[in-house]
């Protein structure tokens, strides 16, 4: 199991996380949410960025790749998270298996980035280098079979038909680049990588649409679970999308289509959650790691849930990891619903559950955990016996709101002066 270890790093003092199947991180704005998820992004980037610079073929030695590859990372690094002179003193690790791990420090002085690789990755990675093995063998030695995708926040203005048509002309359509310049440099690495995804699968379903997709697949089960996530999206969209790899378009009924531009915010911020989950689904199937920020951003709470259940199909489907941050207490009791529904299945009548909340939802209690971020450290929120996230975490509010009123209640009649 993979694990990251955060000390002095942003508005993180000392947080330890083993990464698990399903990962909930709430707290307030601030806290380290964002800096939690993206760091783990980025660990786990070492990988794709090491076969991509492989392939390239550029560098005669060991010694010459190794220079690259780890400048290649520095450049992203401080593209994502800032100048190391600005950042202080940290330490950030990231162990993939026993004896496999990367180090991030600040120099003397901050003056540069300091990452190491463990004696046994370091070895691991130069035998692959100096040997005749494929690149394939990379999943072993990072002991990591996942694609890792990032959904930021934010998702609305990604979503914009301008920028979705600049995209495609631009620099962000094909690998990182550290030595171009644009006035894409002002979006962070991370987000760029987003974006390409958007505009890869964009241009997939340009050529074929998701109703054609589904019924394309020949499993039957595989089918219906496809077909019950597609409905789930139109419930969320309350529409279908359409494009023709210019422009986007929301179809409501009676084949009326609304410019995509000019959707709702919440329509906007969740269309690219639910299209790259069902193209990943029905592209082979393959695992991901999904980080998704905020999946709740300007959602009616009927919409959340659908949502919810939408995310917890496509990990069935795929045996894929999702990590989410929320600061909403609908995802929350969503997922415990879920969760429950998975528990008491071993227990009571699959069928009566199932009428319930289809099967396709069900979330595996066993691989979940949940932590509140909070005064610059993880609180384990996951009742043991319940195997629920404790939503008054995220609901005190509504606590407090309570007490104010009773307060003001209490006050004794004065005339008005």
């Amino acid at each position: 199991m993979h694990k990251i270890m955060i000390r002095d790093f942003g508005p993180i003092d000392n947080a330890e996380l083993s990464i698990s199947q399903t990962t909930l991180l709430i707290g307030e704005q601030a806290n380290g949410k964002s800096t939690i998820i993206k760091l783990i992004y980025y660990f786990r980037r070492f990988q794709l960025f090491y076969s991509t610079l492989y392939a390239k073929k550029q560098f005669d030695t060991w010694r010459d790749f190794r220079k690259a590859y780890l400048s290649q990372m520095k450049t992203i690094f401080t593209n994502t998270f800032g100048n190391t002179r600005t950042l202080g003193e940290f330490q950030l690790e990231y162990v993939f298996a026993d004896n496999r791990s990367i180090t991030i420090t600040p120099s003397s002085g901050n003056e540069y980035l300091n990452i190491r690789f463990s004696d046994q990755l370091n070895a691991r990675l130069r035998d692959l280098w100096n040997s005749a093995l494929g690149i394939e063998a990379l999943a072993e030695i990072f002991d990591d079979s996942y694609a890792c995708v990032y959904i930021p926040a934010g998702r609305a203005l990604l979503s914009r038909q301008a920028l979705l048509d600049m995209i495609q002309t631009n620099e962000l359509s094909v690998a990182f680049q550290p030595a171009s310049y644009s006035a894409f440099d002002l979006i962070d690495a991370m987000t760029r990588d987003y974006m390409r995804e958007v505009s890869a699968m964009r241009a997939v379903l340009a050529r074929t649409d998701l109703a054609s997709l589904v019924q394309m697949v020949e499993n039957p089960e595989q089918r219906d679970s496809f077909r019950y996530m597609y409905e789930l999206q139109k419930v969320i969209l309350k529409g279908e999308y359409n494009t023709d790899g210019r422009h986007d378009y929301l179809v409501l009924g009676q084949n009326k289509k609304v410019p995509f531009s000019y959707a709702s915010s919440g329509q906007q911020e969740v269309i690219w959650i639910t299209n790259l989950l069902l193209g990943f689904a029905l592209n082979g199937g393959k695992r991901n790691c999904i980080l998704v920020e905020e999946p709740e951003t300007h959602l009616h709470p009927d919409a959340q849930y659908a949502l919810v259940k939408f995310i917890s199909a496509y990990q069935n489907l795929t045996g894929s990891q999702i990590l989410i941050t929320t600061h909403s207490p609908y995802i929350i009791s969503s997922l415990n619903n879920l969760f429950y529904a998975s528990k008491i299945s071993k227990s009571k009548n699959w069928d009566s559950i199932h009428a319930i909340i289809p099967r396709q939802s069900w979330m595996d209690e066993e691989a979940f955990q949940s932590y509140s971020v909070e005064n610059g450290s993880l609180v384990d929120i996951k009742d043991a016996d319940l195997v629920m996230a404790d939503i008054s975490r995220l609901d005190s509010i509504a606590s407090r709101q309570d007490d104010e009123y009773e307060a003001m209640l209490r006050l004794p009649a004065e005339g008005i002066g």
